[in-house]
């Protein structure tokens, strides 16, 4: 990585880089690019400083981080990625206070936060659509009870300013599952499903890349919304449409991809716990075998790095009573 928690840069190159990117912001305050840039650098900086426990440099770094975000509004009041920015740090500011104080910061940035959702669902069309993305994580960390109302909103404006962009809707239903609008999430990957391959491009390969994920996501929000209904019929139809995605996705990624053992132990779980509905209790064992198998393949596959797939196969290997087997992935989880 260039920069960021991970960079390999050395000192000196952050120092380098960050003289040039002042140079360039001496010359246009209003430089987006360079001022993004550099927050990003000192931003390096200051978490190899609390990592290395020195506070004053830390400090220091926080000060100049907040100094380089003021000056890019006081030259450009409209950058969006710098308004987004100033949230982003005072969000962290905020969480370092505590008591009344803490909550009267909070909810000051939630005032400020419905103010840059106003404007950037105006605006949408004239700024760069990823700040979309980190406006749904603020959202989701200042006011999670509003269940992605705002972003929703947000991307609505996007996906008409962008005509449909593959990336979008791949969004926008993200937000909607979020939002608990499951009827409106499938209508977005649907329309996903659908677009038309493009001719090789950089834009062609995102399309694809976007199609492709599109079904694995529908999959995933059908089988999250069938828990919510009582009626077994319509749990079937579910787990159906649930499967009919999985196919349509294999056909076009193979079986190989670890999204596939994970969304086949997830289908497997959902049979069994039909199966255990309908009183079927063999079926229901035989499902969580399948679904053991599935998860266990899952685990292999991502070298037992992933928390879910060590979660989700410690639970089933709890319900077949291999306790030993889910005590090792529970453990496993911890370390």
């Amino acid at each position: 990585a260039i920069a960021g928690p991970a960079s390999t840069l050395t000192r000196e190159e952050i120092e380098s880089a960050k003289a040039d990117l002042a140079a360039a912001l001496s010359a246009d305050a209003g430089d987006g690019e360079s001022a993004r840039s550099l927050i990003t650098l000192l931003d390096t900086q200051y978490r190899r400083a609390k990592t290395a426990a020195q506070p004053a440099q830390a400090t220091a770094l926080r000060q100049d981080t907040r100094a380089v975000i003021d000056a890019l509004l006081a030259a450009a009041p409209d950058d969006a990625w710098g308004r987004v920015t100033l949230l982003e740090f005072e969000i962290e500011e905020a969480e370092s206070l505590s008591g009344a104080a803490r909550q009267s910061e909070l909810d000051r940035l939630r005032g400020e936060l419905d103010a840059f959702s106003g404007w950037l669902t105006e605006n949408i069309g004239n700024v760069d659509p990823r700040v979309a993305q980190r406006f749904a994580l603020l959202e989701g960390v200042l006011d999670p009870e509003a269940n992605a109302a705002r972003t929703v909103a947000v991307y609505e404006a996007a996906t008409e300013a962008y005509n449909n962009q593959s990336g979008i809707l791949l969004q926008l239903a993200a937000a909607y599952n979020r939002s608990g609008q499951y009827d409106k999430a499938v209508e977005a990957l649907e329309t996903l499903e659908a677009q038309e391959r493009l001719a090789v491009s950089v834009d062609g390969i995102m399309r694809m890349n976007f199609k492709q994920q599109a079904p694995l996501l529908l999959a995933e929000f059908t089988l999250t919304e069938m828990a919510t209904t009582e009626d077994i019929a319509e749990k079937r139809r579910m787990l159906e449409l649930a499967r009919s995605a999985r196919d349509r996705s294999t056909a076009e990624i193979g079986e190989d991809s670890p999204s596939v053992s994970m969304l086949d132990g997830q289908l497997a779980v959902a049979e069994a716990e039909l199966a255990g509905l309908e009183n079927d209790t063999r079926a229901a064992s035989e499902f969580f075998q399948r679904a053991l198998s599935h998860f266990a393949r899952y685990n292999e596959q991502t070298e037992y790095g992933n928390t879910n797939g060590l979660w989700r196969e410690g639970r089933v290997a709890t319900q077949l009573n291999k306790t030993g087997l889910a005590r090792d992935r529970f453990q496993q989880m911890l370390q």
